[in-house]
């Protein structure tokens, strides 16, 4: 342990209200039919620039899981799924062995092009699907052969949709669930696309979504593939893939807190809920500024860019030990795991405009012991205020 954790161990210990959540959590922890494992991956630095806390928070929760776990007795009889893969997190691997996977034989075929979809699995948090390209004599294509790839590193490829193809999801109400994030590529196209990651596996290859809050209470969901070319050849590869939550919506599981800290300078956070599904456990948090905190704001232009301050809450889940099981702060000597998963943030329309709603998806953590969460405080961008006068006159 770092001085660092040892130090907020130490303030834990000694001035830490615990709240504890309630009795329900412990009943339910018994119930799960999986057991998840410590994850083992190195944390990516990240190198956005922050400054360093508004406010340290004197508060914690507790949250309660029992020691009840056990393997489903589906757990030794599995079918073999293509989600079980090592370079695949735990969350998922776990889910598949459980059996929340689902096979499919969804395909579109043009101009001797076979797109088809082999197995499909899906929470509250995101769903992955696993996918293979067949020529007209059935032989396989590079999968990849759909994206543009950037590679960042020896170890990281970014893949981006080409043209007009796209690939989401959606709800029995057509809204569209998957997350959306924009990109520019290395040569310049700005790309906006829903999927999360890709994973390639020798002639297939995953591909990943994060859902945003409208998949929680969906029965159903929609994959939707809308393809233009292959490679050189164009055509329309076009399907729309129902997807089954009765299973994975039996298994998760929404433990209400609803625990508020205010800070001394204003910012009212209040930790709503804790959501374990298949393959995530999830945190949902709910930050607005008290009518002090908005004054306070007004003396320092250099926290806003308009009448927005872009700030994020920072805060551990910590075991009975002090150990850090889950964090949101940029260690090096975090494991990747402990890091969120998924980060969605969600700003409320102009009815409620000060509030933002936010949820953190951490790879699920062992069934064992009792956990706190400990609100550390919150990192915000600063942006530049200066100016300077110069004569154009002395510039020539």
């Amino acid at each position: 342990m770092s001085f660092q954790d040892d130090f907020w161990k130490r303030k834990i210990e000694k001035s830490m209200d615990h709240i504890q959540v309630p009795e329900s959590i412990f009943t339910f922890a018994k119930e799960l039919p999986y057991k998840m494992e410590e994850q083992s991956k190195q944390k990516t630095p990240r190198k956005s620039k922050w400054k360093k806390w508004l406010a340290i928070a004197a508060a914690s929760i507790t949250i309660g899981i029992s020691s009840g776990a056990y393997f489903s007795p589906t757990f030794a009889a599995y079918i073999k799924s293509f989600f079980v893969r090592p370079d695949l997190d735990e969350g998922l691997q776990i889910a598949a062995k459980e059996g929340f996977s689902q096979k499919t034989k969804a395909a579109v075929t043009d101009h001797g092009i076979t797109f088809r979809i082999k197995e499909v699995m899906a929470d509250t948090n995101r769903l992955i699907f696993t996918y293979s390209l067949e020529d007209k004599n059935g032989k396989l294509i590079d999968p990849t052969i759909l994206f543009e790839k950037n590679q960042l590193g020896p170890e990281r490829t970014m893949y981006f949709v080409k043209s007009m193809d796209a690939f989401y999801i959606t709800n029995e109400k057509g809204e569209i669930v998957s997350t959306n994030m924009t990109y520019q590529t290395k040569t310049g196209r700005i790309v906006s696309q829903s999927i999360n990651q890709v994973f390639p596996h020798g002639h297939y290859a995953d591909l990943m979504f994060a859902l945003n809050d409208k998949a929680r209470e969906a029965k159903q969901l929609f994959i939707h593939i809308d393809i233009h070319q292959i490679g050189t050849v164009e055509g329309q590869w076009k399907l729309k893939i129902p997807v089954n939550m009765n299973k994975s919506m039996m298994a998760t599981k929404t433990i209400p807190i609803d625990k508020t800290y205010v800070t001394k300078d204003g910012l009212q956070v209040t930790v709503k809920n804790l959501v374990y599904s298949p393959t995530l456990t999830s945190i949902d948090i709910e930050t607005s500024w008290t009518k002090e905190g908005k004054e306070r704001l007004k003396s320092h232009p250099e926290y806003c860019l308009g009448d927005q301050m872009f700030y994020q809450p920072l805060f551990d889940i910590v075991d009975s030990k002090g150990n850090i099981v889950a964090t949101t702060l940029p260690r090096w000597d975090i494991e990747k795991s402990k890091s969120a998963v998924f980060v969605y943030k969600e700003e409320l329309p102009s009815r409620h405009p000060n509030i933002v709603r936010w949820r953190y998806s951490f790879l699920p953590f062992s069934l064992k012991g009792t956990y706190t969460f400990v609100f550390r405080g919150i990192e915000r961008t600063e942006f530049p205020n200066q100016s300077m006068t110069f004569s154009v006159d002395e510039l020539k």
